[in-house]
């Protein structure tokens, strides 16, 4: 037994009710369970009971033994002064509330639906990618759309939150956090780390000093990602060593180590190398960056601004000094789909709310719903499984009710999860 799963069967009402009384004997009554409390204090706030034929109002405390209200300090604890009822899986003690008055408590162990414990257990221990993906075509459609509604606003909290604490520590620098952001997505999963110290070493401001010559926004991201030739081979090479010692001195870099960036395993088109390279572009051919995406009202204007391509030597090269055959190395829609879910949209959302535009969240929510979901292989799970992602939002909400609820076995706080759990 976990106490995750009593906050559950309390919350949901999931136990027999009836003839309910607490372990001195007098009759209980549940007219209201509370608010479910997932920060520090009591389990459940705001519950209403009839005790003894008197009401009240107050918290609740679970656990799984009366013994652990003593063992958990909630004697002496003065958040704990309003709990009017103590909910156990075992009675095995008499506890005392921090007002030294007896504490009710109610006992759940012959309480409990036994078949609804054992599916809660079989999903713990599945080894499906989803638990419950079995049961997913039995769920109705509007539980499914209510839940995923309620995941991509969730998702999106955290996006805007991540930003949020980035823009406090730049002093309110948008151009700055879109920048850091904006690199960690061309470095996809594998370089999205090296990618964002590139940027803490190379700050937005520095760069915006040279955008008026690709060349040396050329050498900065790649001196200081550490990825230029000890030993030049060619004249781009040379010239961009050339021109970063120079920018090194004046402006005191350390470059980065060049063993952080990872080349196995990807195609020679998503080589940190092509990347940067089509940062550089970017930042030469867009100038002021994040004012331009601020701009945009429809997809296709986000799409056209990073339709970018790096410059022409890495046209026949993917590494400095490697001769390919000639293939032109623009960012693809892919790569610029990830880019304007991850980067753009989150930025545009917290722009909204940042400065109280509702109008700029009504732009985010429409450039949302008018793009395509990503295609990667947590989507694509989803699709085989039934869940198929109309489009971007959707594919954001698949993707955090995977990561934070699937993975986690959160079953009991996955609205799909507790659908399942009660037609079990």
């Amino acid at each position: 037994m976990t106490e995750e799963y009593l906050h559950y069967v309390w919350k949901t009402r999931q136990f027999n009710q009836n003839h309910l009384f607490t372990s001195e004997g007098v009759p209980v009554e549940v007219l209201r369970p509370g608010e479910h409390n997932t920060n520090s204090g009591p389990d459940f706030f705001n519950a209403r009971i009839r005790l003894g034929g008197m009401i009240w109002a107050g918290n609740i405390e679970i656990h799984l033994r009366t013994s652990d209200w003593d063992r958990h300090g909630h004697r002496s604890d003065e958040a704990y002064d309003n709990v009017i009822l103590h909910v156990v899986y075992d009675d095995d003690s008499i506890v005392h509330s921090p007002a030294l008055f007896s504490l009710p408590t109610i006992t759940l162990r012959s309480r409990l639906d036994g078949s609804l414990y054992e599916q809660y257990i079989h999903f713990r221990n599945s080894k499906r990618l989803i638990a419950c993906e079995h049961r997913l075509p039995h769920v109705p459609v509007l539980i499914t759309t209510n839940w995923l509604g309620r995941l991509l606003a969730e998702r999106f909290e955290e996006k805007t939150n991540l930003l949020r604490a980035e823009l406090l520590e730049t002093q309110s620098d948008w151009d700055e956090v879109f920048y850091r952001r904006l690199a960690r997505h061309f470095g996809m999963l594998v370089n999205a780390e090296p990618f964002g110290w590139l940027t803490r070493a190379l700050p937005y401001k520095l760069l915006a000093r040279h955008r008026s010559s690709l060349l040396q926004l050329e050498a900065l991201l790649f001196g200081q990602a550490g990825l230029l030739p000890e030993v030049p081979s060619d004249d781009y090479s040379n010239l961009l060593c050339r021109e970063y010692r120079v920018l090194a001195v004046k402006y005191r870099l350390t470059p980065m180590s060049g063993h952080l960036w990872k080349f196995s395993r990807l195609r020679p088109s998503n080589f940190p190398t092509i990347r940067i390279a089509q940062l550089a572009a970017l930042l030469f051919e867009r100038g002021h960056l994040f004012d331009s995406f601020c701009a945009v009202r429809a997809p296709e204007e986000i799409f056209a601004l990073l339709e970018v391509k790096a410059s022409s030597y890495w046209e026949t090269h993917y590494r400095f000094g490697h001769e390919a055959e000639a293939a032109i190395k623009r960012l693809g829609r892919q790569a610029a789909l990830t880019v304007v879910i991850n980067t753009v949209i989150p930025m545009l959302f917290l722009r909204g709310h940042e400065r109280g535009e509702d109008w700029r969240l009504e732009q985010a929510r429409v450039l949302l719903e008018g793009l395509p979901a990503e295609q990667n292989t947590l989507v694509a799970a989803w699709a085989e499984r039934g869940l198929v992602a109309r489009d971007a939002g959707e594919g954001q909400a698949l993707i955090q009710l995977k990561k934070k609820y699937c993975d986690k076995k959160r079953c009991l706080q996955c609205g799909i999860g507790q659908h399942v759990l009660e037609k079990a």
